[in-house]
C-alpha cells in the first residue's frame, strides 16, 4: 500500500486490489483468486488508464491477470521503480 500512497501524493487515482480484499475479508466474502479477480478485471477494463506492477509481479497470478488484461485491452502499463516496494 506504500505505492498506493506514493502515487496518490503525486495526483493519481489509484486502484488497489490489495486494499479491496482487505475490505472484503473483513465483510467475510471467500477468500479465493476467482473471487478477487471477478471484482478486480471488471474495474481494470472500465476505468483504468495505466496499472502499476510492483516488483516481483510476474510470481503473482493475480498480478498476470491484470497485466495480461491491461494489455488486450491496450491499457498503459507502468513496472514501478524498487523503492515503491517496502517489505
Amino acid at each position: 500500500m506504500y505505492a498506493a500512497s506514493l502515487l496518490r501524493h503525486a495526483g493519481y487515482y489509484v486502484f488497489n486490489p490489495v486494499e479491496q480484499d482487505e475490505l472484503f475479508a473483513y465483510h467475510g466474502t471467500p477468500e479465493e483468486p476467482r473471487f478477487y479477480l471477478e471484482h478486480d478485471l471488471p474495474w481494470l477494463c472500465r476505468w483504468a488508464e495505466v496499472i502499476g506492477l510492483m516488483h516481483g509481479w510476474q510470481c503473482s497470478k493475480g498480478a498476470v491477470a491484470e497485466m495480461k488484461t491491461a494489455d488486450a485491452c491496450d491499457i498503459e502499463i507502468w513496472e514501478l521503480p524498487d523503492e515503491y516496494h517496502v517489505d
